[in-house]
């Protein structure tokens, strides 16, 4: 994929990051319109094997070396919490507006921050904590307990960003000693078998209508980590990232034209503060990096 090609590092990061914020919300808008036939389990299989059949070409072509490893147990872990995360947002998203669902998920990046202290023994300095206070604010104005009935939803949706948290930790430790290729081969090849555990037991039927949805999630899935993948290696994580926060306004113009959501003012306050905490963050973690690199 020579898309972007020619131009500067920084500018195709960007890009492939915001390329990854709009096909994650067109997936998104996929698994909301099959959620009113389908559960949510059977979404995360329907994904996970059309994304496994798209990827057997490309892994059996690389030979057996691709699937070699010293830690399965610990590509089983990452598996196990990228499943439920990805059950409960898919159930999520089904019950709250795509819009709160995501801003509510913006948490993730300081769930990883206080999981990488708290598991993985990494310093956590003022800046961080009050990032963590910041996005804990951020919440509470989206869901204003006390003042609204707080929806099962969006229990759904943050238990999925805990649960990609400690997806992202257990990558985190296997990048230590497994390669890029077998990070993505073992999270395909592993999660069909968890998935068709709960689809085995309760199974709604495929319909002829549905079948060009579920190949586009599966299509829309495998094109998602491939622009993540893109832009992580183009750029530094610390100027891709905040480019990820497209995904607010894209999905709530999905949810506007197609699901008839409306989002309202506190949520995109809420976000507003989440995103502001993790950007500023960012911004000091990136000038930090520069003063220990420097002469």
């Amino acid at each position: 994929m020579r898309v972007f090609d020619g131009l500067s590092a920084p500018v195709r990061g960007a890009l492939w990051m915001s390329l990854y914020a709009a096909i994650y919300s067109v997936m998104m808008g996929v698994a909301r319109h099959l959620s009113e036939h389908f559960t949510a389990f059977e979404i995360v299989f329907f994904r996970a094997g059309v994304g496994l059949l798209l990827m057997a070409p490309w892994a059996l072509g690389r030979g057996v070396e691709v699937f070699r490893t010293a830690r399965l147990p610990m590509h089983i872990q990452r598996v196990g919490f990228s499943y439920l995360a990805q059950a409960s947002w898919f159930w999520g998203i089904a019950l709250i507006p795509l819009a709160t669902a995501v801003a509510l998920q913006f948490t993730l990046p300081i769930l990883v921050m206080l999981g990488a202290a708290l598991f993985l023994g990494e310093h956590v300095g003022r800046a961080r904590w009050a990032t963590a206070v910041a996005g804990f604010i951020g919440v509470i104005v989206i869901l204003r307990p006390g003042l609204t009935l707080i929806e099962l939803g969006a229990f759904a949706v943050l238990f999925s960003a805990l649960s990609y948290a400690g997806a992202n930790l257990s990558i985190k430790s296997l990048s230590r000693t497994e390669t890029t290729d077998a990070l993505v081969l073992y999270v395909n090849l592993l999660m069909l078998p968890i998935a068709i555990v709960p689809v085995a037991l309760e199974w709604s039927g495929i319909r002829i209508v549905d079948l060009p949805w579920i190949a586009l999630l599966g299509l829309l899935g495998v094109l998602a980590n491939i622009c993540t993948a893109r832009s992580y290696s183009a750029a530094d994580a610390s100027l891709v990232t905040p480019f990820d926060f497209l995904r607010l306004p894209c999905s709530a113009t999905i949810g506007i034209l197609f699901f008839a959501q409306p989002v309202e003012i506190w949520t995109w306050l809420g976000a507003a503060i989440i995103v502001a905490a993790v950007y500023i963050l960012t911004l000091q973690e990136r000038s930090r990096a520069r003063t220990r690199a420097a002469p």
